[in-house]
């Protein structure tokens, strides 16, 4: 009789709390307690667990009463798989406040490591992960990246890896480095299959990688794949997550990306078709916090067709629900130059231009972001290197000490061993001091260059921009034709520099973090070099004559681009140090290399700066143009094609650049 007693209650509770009819702002922690107090223990936490999953989506506050009654009584009964359940749903469910999705997380981590849960742990410390992300703690964002990729090895559990790359993937894409996450995505995507991710685990990259992806073709693709798992999550059973409660957004959310990437096609047909279908799995399936994504597919759309009214209508709403959310910056840039755009082609040019200069604004901040991280990566090295040069003087001064202590030590010594001792001892302090100073020296000498660089990159970049702006303010102003073709090439020219400027400073940091990538194939020197000639001979100066040295024609296996930027560097060098006389440039072949020169009849080096002169930020003095970083480039890509790189010099006479490629074969052909 009592096991048909407890037969009938399961049933009767599990009818009474699927029924659609019932009224969910009636369900408190009493009722719910209520319903199970005369199960047995497993059946109550069995039924609690299966009614917290099932509602953490649900609005307001009953998704945490059930994981709360779930944690009270897996708790009275001490269950710890039903204790870490229950706070990895109150995690869940106060991802708007860090602290408390803090405290469950750090309560549930150890019950989920001592049952060997390991997808359960990689998915919350992701979580953590993101909530440093939105407090843009971004070097506590690398540091534990990297702890769960240690963890994930020391567990012997690669999945976890991918966990930590996708988390790393969303850091990128936050900070404005949107094609570096997109290139990690798609490297997990590529390995989900390798290590035997959970199919429902491989949705949410897609589903990042269709939102940021620029790639046509690849996000065909992604769609492929993403039609795909949703058909093998329908078809197995219990296959749901904390994020993905049911499919149901997931299909809705295939379907909007389809419909968006209908439109980058210009297919409204295509386009319409798919946001119907979005609209009408909603209806169907009373799915809920949809609404922004889909007005956004209904703005393109009307945008596509041509129905501007209603496009401007859609485009101030979704811009009212994306315009504070970080990672819908794009969204926001999207729709502020679609209206610039909408409005120019109602002849309203006034509300056009204010678009305009809002796109324009939220562009460039997101567009500089990434360089000034660059930057801000090479001030924060400055500080390093002038903690460093104080450590020196400190480790200085220990070092007298220590000696002094010696010294008094030995006072009561024979006077023969303590005459020996002191002799020895001059020696000891006298090689330490030399080299505590040369190092302070070397640190000193290292942050005053680091000094000098952002100084001078500060003014480097401040000209043209100056220039830039400028400029365009007097375009705005009534000028004839002619005055304005003068000032929009100044500005084109400005830009330009601008543009080399934060290359020669990121391609320096790739070359000093061994990250530079080189693309090999074969290139035909001859060809290569009349181009550079034809480049450089209308900015060489009227009293300077640019000669290209004859040579046959040899095929090289190396870098195009790189071997053009070498050469490129060493000749713009030497047209800003020559007034008169030539530049003589060109390469011959050796037995095992091919050797490169440009010679000048200009300035030329002091012989104290040959040393030093492909170190970074070396200038032959303060009135030099430029940040210094040329001949370290070339001095870093020579290197690594296997080179070498020298230059001799006479004051007054000019100098001669030499370097080497040593002959290497296509091992593809």
């Amino acid at each position: 009789m009592n096991k048909l007693k407890y037969i009938i209650l399961i049933c009767a509770s599990m009818f009474f709390w699927s029924s659609q009819s019932f009224a969910i702002t009636t369900i408190n922690k009493d009722s719910l307690l209520q319903c199970v107090k005369h199960l047995p223990d497993s059946t109550r936490l069995l039924l609690l667990n299966k009614w917290a999953y099932n509602h953490i989506q649900e609005p307001k506050r009953q998704c945490k009463d059930y994981a709360e009654v779930l944690l009270q009584e897996a708790t009275r009964i001490g269950n710890s798989y039903y204790i870490s359940n229950a706070c990895e749903l109150l995690a869940y469910y106060y991802q708007e406040k860090p602290d408390s999705m803090r405290y469950y997380i750090k309560k549930a981590g150890p019950l989920l490591l001592a049952e060997g849960r390991y997808e359960d742990i990689f998915r919350i410390k992701s979580w953590e992960i993101f909530l440093l992300i939105n407090e843009n703690k971004n070097e506590d964002v690398l540091n534990e990246t990297n702890q769960m990729k240690r963890l994930a090895i020391k567990l012997k559990y690669p999945a976890g890896e991918l966990f930590a790359d996708i988390a790393l993937a969303r850091f990128y894409i936050q900070n404005g480095i949107q094609e570096e996450g997109v290139k990690i995505l798609e490297q997990v995507v590529s390995k989900m299959d390798e290590k035997k991710l959970p199919t429902i685990r491989r949705i949410y990259p897609l589903l990042i990688l269709l939102r940021y992806s620029s790639d046509i073709t690849a996000q065909h693709y992604f769609l492929r794949l993403l039609h795909d798992y949703i058909k093998v999550c329908q078809s197995e059973k219990n296959l749901t997550t904390v994020e993905f409660n049911s499919m149901d957004k997931v299909i809705v959310r295939y379907y909007i990306y389809s419909a968006i990437l209908a439109c980058d096609e210009e297919n409204p047909k295509s386009m319409n078709n798919y946001i119907q279908l979005a609209k009408q799995y909603i209806q169907k399936n009373h799915i809920t916090n949809d609404d922004a994504i889909l007005l956004y597919a209904d703005f393109m759309y009307a945008y596509l067709t041509g129905d501007y009214q209603k496009a401007l209508t859609l485009g101030d709403k979704v811009y009212a629900a994306y315009k504070d959310q970080k990672d819908n910056t794009n969204v926001v840039i999207y729709i502020l130059n679609a209206k610039s755009d909408i409005y120019e082609q109602m002849n309203q040019y006034d509300k056009a231009l204010a678009c305009y200069e809002q796109y324009m604004d939220l562009k460039d901040s997101t567009e500089a972001k990434t360089f000034y991280n660059e930057l801000n990566t090479l001030h924060q090295q400055r500080k390093i290197d002038e903690l460093q040069t104080q450590n020196q003087k400190m480790k200085l001064g220990a070092s007298k000490n220590q000696l002094l202590n010696t010294e008094l030590k030995g006072g009561l010594a024979i006077l023969f061993l303590v005459f020996v001792m002191l002799l020895v001892l001059f020696k000891v302090r006298r090689s330490d001091s030399i080299r505590s100073l040369e190092a302070q020296k070397q640190a000193e000498k290292a942050s005053e260059m680091k000094t000098t660089f952002l100084a001078n990159i500060n003014h480097e970049i401040r000209t043209p921009l100056n220039a830039i702006v400028g400029f365009s303010q007097v375009l705005v102003e009534d000028v004839d034709s002619e005055q304005r073709e003068q000032f929009t090439s100044i500005i084109r020219h400005n830009n330009i520099l601008l543009q080399q400027l934060i290359s020669d400073v990121l391609d320096f940091s790739k070359i000093e973090s061994n990250k530079m990538k080189v693309s090999y194939s074969d290139v035909e020197l001859l060809p290569l070099m009349q181009e550079i000639y034809s480049n450089k001979a209308i900015v060489v100066p009227n009293a300077v004559t640019l000669k290209l040295e004859q040579s046959e024609n040899v095929t090289l296996y190396i870098d195009r681009i790189r071997l053009i930027q070498i050469m490129d560097n060493l000749l713009d060098n030497a047209i800003k140090h020559t007034q008169k006389g030539y530049i003589h440039f060109g390469y011959r072949t050796t037995e095992n290399d091919v050797y490169f020169f440009v010679s000048d009849t200009g300035e030329g080096i002091p012989e104290d700066k040959l040393d030093t002169i492909f170190g970074r930020f070396t200038q032959l003095s303060k009135w030099s143009k430029g940040i210094g970083l040329g001949l370290a480039i070339c001095k870093g890509l020579v290197t690594q094609f296997g080179g070498k790189i020298g230059v001799s010099s006479t004051v007054g006479k000019g100098s001669l650049f030499w370097f080497t490629i040593p002959i290497k074969t296509n091992t593809n052909c």
